[in-house]
């Protein structure tokens, strides 16, 4: 997609973003995104939940996260800075990818590596209202933009269906300020299932082998 300046927050109520940049621009390179982590606080556990992460894009993709040489200058930069947050694809230069306290659980980083891969949030697809609808009325002010609906020229889902699952859509609740739903499924049975953060769904990982073109690799 075109929106790589931008960032996210986490469902916490932290700043957030968007499903797959369309076009190759903010794709990164050769399939590698390099990446340092820049934060001398992250605790043993902490450490863990990063490489679990990694391990889970690397396993079920053709991607390779590894670390960024001194001499390169496209990297994500892992820190503890407030919230869970990320740009969206290679922007150019170094990038942060922030990993607050309540962030650094495998599942939240699953997510925010998502974004960092170039994957928005499932529920600004173009298609989205014929699957879930946004009770604008529960969400806090100025948190509008994280449910934006992203036009079709913006947005390539390369044919992959919404997907309830994934683990870049926000969960029911997100930030409600009222503790009403903010997304209500069109199909009931799926209401408490948006917002898994346990790991990548099965269509997570085929828009992410299609973007990078993972079969002729």
């Amino acid at each position: 997609m075109i929106f790589g300046v931008l960032k996210e927050s986490g469902s916490d109520g932290s700043r957030q973003k968007r499903k797959a940049v369309r076009g190759t621009t903010y794709l990164w390179p050769k399939k590698e995104i390099p990446y340092r982590i820049v934060s001398n606080t992250f605790s043993e556990n902490d450490m863990l939940a990063i490489n679990a992460a990694i391990a889970e894009w690397q396993n079920y993709t053709c991607l390779t996260f590894r670390r960024a040489t001194s001499s390169e200058n496209n990297y994500v930069s892992i820190n503890n800075g407030g919230g869970c947050y990320s740009n969206v694809g290679m922007i150019g230069g170094p990038q942060t990818l922030g990993l607050a306290g309540g962030c650094r659980v495998k599942g939240i980083i699953v997510h925010e590596l998502g974004h960092a891969v170039g994957f928005h949030h499932e529920q600004n697809r173009p298609d989205r209202d014929d699957f879930v609808t946004i009770n604008e009325t529960n969400i806090q002010a100025g948190l509008m933009n994280n449910f934006k609906k992203y036009p079709v020229e913006a947005v390539d889902t390369h044919g992959v269906p919404y997907d309830y699952r994934s683990v870049m859509h926000y969960g029911g609740y997100a930030f409600s300020f009222n503790g009403h739903l903010t997304i209500k499924t069109k199909d009931p049975q799926y209401q408490n299932v948006i917002g898994n953060r346990d790991g990548m769904s099965f269509f997570d990982i085929k828009l992410a082998n299609l973007m990078y073109k993972c079969s002729e690799s």
